[in-house]
């Protein structure tokens, strides 16, 4: 059986990803100092992250959240074509794109982060205690059917019920 290629952080790109995040611009550095350790609402972002062969400058899993910063190079008509390229590439795997100019980052940082937070999920990330259940509850949030089915009370009723079935084995509903 053929092995499946990798979609995310790829090993053929390990280098690249290291020296993007060792020689970054100083737009990076200033986002990142707002991104790492979680400050924006406990959401974790990760630097020069891969999706195929694409490189995010910040890439949120768990909220399937690309930012990039665009500099000089974008603003081409090549740039210009190979953004949107790998834009619609990464929709295609259900990860929104959200885009800056470098300029945005050392004008407005406070509005870009107010930005980013309208682009994050309004619940609230997964944690480390039960992670697989935020997980879960996040994943069932963000697939549109479902979010259409069920408001976010009943959803969060499903993540207790699990927690419960987890713990005792059973249900305690009767269904």
């Amino acid at each position: 059986m053929p092995k499946k290629p990798f979609l995310y952080n790829k090993p053929t790109l390990k280098k690249y990803r290291q020296d993007l995040r060792n020689n970054g611009t100083a737009a990076e550095a200033v986002m990142w100092t707002m991104l790492k350790n979680k400050q924006i609402d406990g959401w974790k972002f990760r630097r020069q992250y891969s999706v195929g062969n694409y490189i995010l400058d910040f890439y949120c899993p768990a909220a399937r959240l690309a930012i990039e910063l665009d500099g000089q190079g974008h603003f081409t008509t090549s740039g210009f074509e190979y953004d949107q390229e790998r834009t619609a590439y990464l929709n295609g795997h259900d990860i929104q794109v959200i885009r800056f100019e470098n300029k945005e980052i050392f004008n407005r940082v406070e509005a870009v982060v107010e930005e980013i937070k309208h682009h994050l999920p309004p619940q609230a990330p997964p944690t480390k205690e039960g992670s697989w259940f935020g997980l879960l509850i996040s994943l069932l949030i963000n697939l549109t059917p479902l979010n259409k089915i069920y408001n976010t009370e009943e959803l969060i009723s499903l993540k207790q019920e699990f927690i419960f079935i987890s713990l005792h084995g059973y249900s305690n509903n009767n269904f």
